[in-house]
């Protein structure tokens, strides 16, 4: 909006400026006129006339050059502050994404050590106190991190620097797995969680599967939390037309409702329906707003309708191509000359595990990993990329785990080290995994760029950590990206 003000205001005036010249050559060309005339029809009037009209030429012209100069002036000062103006404004925005973007970390890697230390504590024998007070520690953590991703999303959002991911998904899969990720809270509660995926419609479809589920689990969140009693139902319909899915996704409750009069402010920022809920329920009143804006950069329209006391229904409508997904052949335990675990950073000898070099600095993170997967994998740790890049050179590994900011040399400058040393050696390409905890940046973008394969965020969860160890394991990376 800013954008086209600025724009506008400089044309107005080269179009007054223009006017104002036309009016000045008029009347000169007027003026000149009559001096032709009297030159040579009326030469006894040539000199009364002719001084007349310079005269009037003068009074008429001066102060119209007058204003048109200082308008022209003026128009050249605007231009130069509206320039000076943008400039600053883009300097501000690239500051703020710098910022949002290492604050991330910097918040990011403490909480990855929390995080994941507490959940390496849960795996341990503890009693029923101790447990307490590391779910505790857990949930606190999880609920910190939901707010500093809300603050980095919308941040994300208002700078324009969003960007979608579409690739083929299952839709009811993904639906049915965030009514099982909410199933055991709303148990807690003794509420009814049910899901109800429309039959005959497709569920293979194409689409940013990351962003849509990050709607539908902010809105299952919060019917959740708003619900005391009663149920809450997850609806999925539409219509399959011209190879794409009209999908309707409604996540109906029998909470506490919205008041008619409230209903307009739920999706602005920082807000939420009364004062008193934010006492109550928590929250920073940034998912909803998030929501919709994902909705409307998808083409999609997030709706609500509510009534106090009586529950709330929020439906997302979104299109979605219809697509195939295609079955890995790859298998994990595919066979691959494995070579002794090498001499390292903290090694773990592990002949018989796939054999995984670890690239990260930080001493907790390193033994949260340690923690997370030692014992499947045989781990060797480098404190830095350039050690990383000489343990791979002298030695063999299935995967790499690559932290992004590190001393001496970076991740994204270790990768591409690493693949133009297999480039140079003639050796098969190996999976590199990288480890961010830039959640502004575009991970999946960066690590493609710098010769990486996946990626996973931080703070790690074990889960994932090894769902992505697994995914690669024994797997060699795409033939296409090993050539480019």
């Amino acid at each position: 909006m800013h954008k086209a003000g600025l724009d506008r205001t400089p044309t107005s005036l080269d179009r007054l400026v223009f006017i104002s010249r036309l009016i000045i050559i008029a009347v000169s060309s007027a003026t000149g006129i009559v001096y032709v005339i009297h030159e040579f029809f009326r030469p006894e009037l040539q000199s009364y006339l002719t001084a007349l009209s310079f005269a009037v030429s003068l009074i008429v012209s001066t102060p119209i050059c007058t204003i048109v100069g200082n308008m022209y002036f003026d128009l050249q000062k605007v231009r130069i502050d509206l320039e000076d103006a943008k400039r600053a404004a883009e300097s501000a925005s690239l500051a703020k994404s710098d910022f949002l973007a290492h604050m991330s970390h910097e918040i990011r890697t403490p909480m990855n050590g929390v995080l994941g230390m507490a959940e390496v504590l849960s795996r341990t024998p503890l009693d029923d106190r101790q447990k307490s007070f590391v779910d505790t520690i857990n949930r606190s953590g999880r609920g910190l991190m939901g707010i500093i991703d809300d603050i980095l999303d919308f941040s994300k959002i208002e700078a324009g620097m969003l960007t979608l991911d579409p690739a083929p998904f299952d839709l009811e899969e993904e639906v049915r797995d965030i009514a099982r990720l909410f199933g055991a809270r709303a148990a807690e509660k003794k509420i009814d969680l049910l899901f109800r995926y429309e039959p005959g419609i497709p569920s293979v479809v194409s689409g940013d599967a990351g962003r849509i589920r990050q709607i539908i689990t902010n809105l299952v969140g919060n019917a959740v939390k708003f619900t005391d009693a009663g149920r809450i139902v997850i609806r999925v319909r539409g219509a399959a037309e011209g190879g794409v899915l009209k999908a309707v996704i409604a996540i109906e409750d029998t909470g506490i409702g919205i008041s008619a009069d409230k209903l307009g402010l739920i999706f602005d920022e920082f807000a939420q329906a009364e004062s008193s809920t934010t006492r109550n329920y928590g929250g920073t009143g940034l998912g909803l707003a998030i929501s919709r804006r994902l909705a409307a950069a998808m083409g999609g329209a997030l709706e609500v309708a509510s009534r106090e006391g009586e529950g709330s229904t929020f439906t997302l409508r979104i299109d979605l191509p219809t697509a195939n997904i295609e079955a890995s052949t790859a298998s994990a335990n595919s066979s691959v000359d494995r070579a002794p675990t090498p001499g390292g950073v903290a090694s773990s000898a592990l002949l018989s595990a796939p054999t995984v070099l670890v690239a990260e600095d930080n001493e907790v993170n390193q033994m949260v990993i340690r923690s997370m997967i030692e014992g499947e994998y045989a781990l060797t740790f480098a404190a830095n990329g350039e050690q990383a890049v000489s343990l791979f050179e002298n030695n063999n590994f299935d995967i790499v785990l690559m932290d992004v900011s590190m001393p001496v040399m970076d991740g994204h400058q270790a990768a591409a080290a690493i693949r133009a040393f297999e480039r140079k050696a003639a050796r098969t390409r190996t999976p590199i995994i990288c480890l961010t905890a830039h959640a502004s940046s575009d991970a999946s973008a960066a690590c493609s760029a710098n010769g990486m394969d996946d990626y996973v965020t931080k703070p790690l969860k074990r889960d994932l950590l090894l769902a992505m160890l697994k995914k690669w394991s024994g797997r060699p990376a795409p033939a296409a990206e090993s050539a480019a």
